[in-house]
């Protein structure tokens, strides 16, 4: 009596899955708590003698797992439930382990003969649910143990059953692929309309085309005899999935056969114009995209198909269209290059997707004719009305590689593409993420292109003083990099500066002492270049080639007095020019009185004092060796600078060997330590005045900006430093803001630049001996992205005739033990304990 209370109380107390629902609705707020209370329910009703408690707990733990928590305590009830003789909660277990389960599930194992059992069961719909288990949660050692049972399905007399055999052997090659090869050939001639096996089911012959389809798309050149019965369906399926499938898994067929695109020109024109399905019309033209783009009666129907597609006011269709078109432009560059207005048309859309996918397509239509008016038309389209800086980011990346597209091969005129350079640098973005490339355009071609080096510097030097570079956000944006190419190069050809006296002012100014360390370091540099210059020029210098030699260099009658007074700003004054070229008398200096240098300092906030005392230690070393060269040895400057930085080969620094005894502590220039040699005075130079500037700098708005800047990145960089208050950028004078905001451009140069001349790129690049440029190109091929079933399946040769190890092994009847399954013993024993 007392057991059937408890049975009564259970049956009628159970909360079913629908009152769960509408409880979990109902709560306000506690739905955490409602679910924990639920489960732990739950976790105590699936252990339940009576079945239909447990089965509707296997339902709630179910959707409790569909929420995201863990129903692993009810994995052996579930099994429980599936081996249940009746069908309704037989159903209800299959379902549960198909959204429960996993491989790593540990009760896995004891699946394999109750599989094996419902697989040979006179119940069609329960073998169906057991090859719909098997196509979820089968593991390697289930897909070993059922490969037999699943593959003599094949010929079932229903073809429910047939078609759902198939589809989940894909999922047994992909666990146990070793089953592909002997299983292949009995798929295979499921589709032979010779063979006495052949399945003429529509739905068996679909499931057949899916598995092969996405067999062959892993590995086409296994598969390529699959090309026969897969052609003669072309004229014979109804089915338009079907059919989309067969002309999909042609587009992989064909480039490995180049016989089979002539074969298909007919099949692929009359399904074109014959069906009225778009889905089935835009597969074919995407095959002969991906495939057989190289077949001239084909390429000119498809492209006029993929104009119907870019022009129609569907947005995905569009895309699609257009997606199609990049696939094919590699190959067919000039019947494409006919429908470059409609790519440009695009340029304009309001969807971020189709401006980049024809932006894509520009880029591979681009020829000597048409690349001017290409590169115009990107940089016209650069910023959009309202901003969108993904998009101008991504214009100025494709902008630079299609100038770059073998080697500059279309750029002939390099003072326009300086201007092009110049616009992009001044584009207006909160988020430059291109400073890098345009950093290293610069200066790889004015080191490549002699003649336009003139050019070329009198542009960048006046980057130097633009507030949109300065003054740009240097933890977001990389646009500042730009900074240090103009630097870079300002130093390198200073024969090409007209006012070396104004350029050093600019790269030594406050602005510049607010910049990220490695543009500081590059003006200092640049500075100790130009001073060199100017004292001693190098051979480089003077003896110019390569067409720069033709070119007007402009006067700059600068002595090295008036250029060490201009760099030493207002710590000029306090310096007495030397007496002699001795390196005694040179090392001392006569300073004047304190209340003069103060006076002067107080009006001259800039110079290279202010990057004597950085936080930056390689700025600082740098400013006082470029002291040192100025105040004690000018002669130490021009052996330094002497060599020319020439350009070389994509990856040729990977390349070089290490030369046999190299030793890295042998100095590399041994005849400067002599020239180092520290003074004999016990007053460093200019030690004098350095307490006067930093006097009158230390209240300077400059300093104050520079001490913000400096305790930022303290901060970021060391967690030992304790944080100090620091100005806050709201405290910025209202008077620079409206400067900053005055003079920063929103967009580049409107005017469109016009080519007018014509320069040689120099292509004689360094590389050592062992330079391979097949794998040290310029534009490296991307790396394939191989997913896990393409790795499984490419090492699969179906192709070869089968050895007699690998043939199936005959089927195990039920009930039967396997040798060497004790996995499968402890399965079966379950299940009779079960029955």
């Amino acid at each position: 009596m007392e057991g059937a209370t408890k049975v009564a109380t259970q049956i009628l107390f159970q909360n079913t899955l629908a009152e769960v629902v509408r409880k979990l609705r109902s709560c306000n707020g506690g739905e955490a708590e409602v679910i924990e209370q639920c489960i732990t329910d739950t976790k105590g009703e699936i252990s339940s003698t009576i079945q239909s408690v447990k089965v509707n707990a296997v339902l709630k733990a179910t959707y409790f797992s569909m929420l995201g928590y863990s129903a692993d305590y009810g994995a052996f009830n579930i099994i429980e439930v599936m081996a249940d003789k009746m069908f309704a909660y037989k159903r209800i277990g299959y379902m549960a382990a198909s959204l429960t389960f996993t491989p790593k599930t540990e009760v896995l194992p004891l699946l394999t003969a109750l599989l094996k059992r419902d697989l040979a069961s006179a119940n069609h719909y329960e073998v169906g649910l057991a090859l719909y288990c098997i196509s979820t949660v089968s593991s390697p050692d289930l897909a070993r143990d059922l490969v037999v049972d699943v593959v003599n399905l094949l010929n079932h007399p229903r073809n429910y059953v047939r078609k759902k055999a198939v589809l989940s052997l894909y999922r047994i090659f992909f666990e146990y692929p070793e089953s592909l090869r002997p299983t292949y050939p009995r798929l295979k001639e499921k589709l032979d309309n010779n063979s006495e096996r052949c399945d003429n089911d529509p739905a068996v012959r679909g499931a057949l085309v899916c598995v092969l389809c996405e067999l062959a798309r892993r590995n086409p050149a296994n598969f390529l005899g699959l090309a026969v019965p897969f052609f003669s369906m072309l004229s014979t399926v109804q089915s338009n999935w079907t059919l989309i499938k067969i002309v999909k898994v042609f587009g992989y067929f064909a480039p490995l056969e180049p016989r089979l695109g002539k074969k298909l020109v007919d099949p692929i024109i009359h399904i074109i114009r014959s069906t009225g399905a778009k889905s089935v019309r835009y597969e074919c033209l995407l095959s002969v995209a991906n495939g057989m783009s190289r077949v001239p009666s084909l390429t000119k129907l498809v492209a006029e198909e993929l104009r119907v597609f870019v022009e129609d006011v569907d947005q995905n269709l569009k895309y699609l269209g257009l997606d199609a078109m990049s696939r094919m432009v590699r190959d067919n560059v000039k019947l494409l290059g006919e429908y470059q207005e409609v790519v440009l048309g695009c340029l304009d859309d309001a969807d971020t997707t189709i401006r980049q996918k024809s932006l894509e397509i520009l880029s591979g239509l681009v020829t000597k004719k048409n690349f001017v008016s290409t590169i115009n038309s990107m940089m016209q389209r650069c910023v959009r009305t309202p901003p969108d800086e993904e998009w101008s980011n991504r214009v100025i990346e494709m902008v630079i590689k299609v100038a770059q597209t073998d080697d500059y091969i279309f750029v002939q005129d390099f003072e326009w593409y300086i201007k092009i350079l110049v616009d992009i640098s001044l584009v207006c973005l909160s988020n430059y993420n291109h400073g890098a490339i345009v950093q290293n355009e610069f200066v790889s071609t004015l080191a490549r292109v002699n003649a336009v080096r003139l050019f070329g510097v009198n542009e960048l030097s006046q980057l130097l003083s633009n507030i949109s570079l300065l003054k740009c956000d240097f933890s977001r944006s990389s646009q500042w990099k730009v900074l240090k190419a103009a630097a870079f190069l300002c130093g390198e050809y200073p024969y090409c500066l007209q006012d070396k006296r104004e350029i050093c002012r600019l790269l030594l100014s406050d602005d510049i002492a607010l910049t990220p360390s490695e543009v500081q370091l590059a003006c200092v540099t640049a500075v100790g270049k130009i001073a060199a210059y100017v004292h001693k020029p190098c051979q480089r210098h003077v003896v110019l080639i390569n067409g720069e030699e033709e070119l007007t260099l402009p006067h700059d009658p600068v002595t090295y007095e008036e250029l060490r007074a201009a760099i030493l700003q207002g710590s000029d004054s306090a310096i007495v020019t030397c007496a002699s070229d001795t390196s005694q008398e040179s090392s001392k200096m006569a300073v004047m009185s304190p209340s003069t240098a103060c006076d002067k300092g107080a009006n001259s906030q800039t110079g290279l004092q202010l990057f004597r005392h950085s936080v930056y230690p390689d700025v600082q070393w740098r400013a006082n060796m470029l002291m040192y060269q100025l105040n004690v040895q000018p002669d130490i400057g021009p052996p330094l600078f002497e060599e020319e930085l020439l350009p070389v080969a994509v990856g040729a620094q990977e390349a070089v060997e290490f030369p046999e005894g190299l030793d890295l502590d042998e100095p590399f220039c041994t005849h400067l330590p002599a020239r180092l040699s520290p003074s004999d005075s016990e007053d460093d130079a200019g030690g004098e005045y350095d307490d006067l500037y930093v006097d009158s700098y230390s209240d300077s708005f400059a300093a104050r900006e520079h001490r913000r800047r400096e305790e930022m990145r303290r901060d970021e960089v060391a967690v030992f430093y304790i944080k100090k208050d620091v100005l806050p950028r709201d405290n910025l004078s209202e008077e620079l803001q409206t400067e900053v905001s005055a003079t920063h451009p929103a967009r580049p140069s409107s005017a469109v630049h016009i080519p007018q001349k014509s320069q040689v790129i120099n292509r004689e690049l360094s590389r050592p001996k062992n330079y391979d440029p097949a794998a040290h190109g310029q534009r490296r091929d991307e790396i394939e992205v191989v997913d896990e079933a393409t790795k499984k399946f490419r090492n699969v040769d179906v192709t070869r005739s089968l050895a007699p190890h690998e043939r199936l092994p005959e089927p195990v009847p039920y009930g039967k033990p396997q040798p060497g399954g004790a996995a499968a013993e402890a399965a079966q024993s379950l299940c009779r304990a079960f029955d």
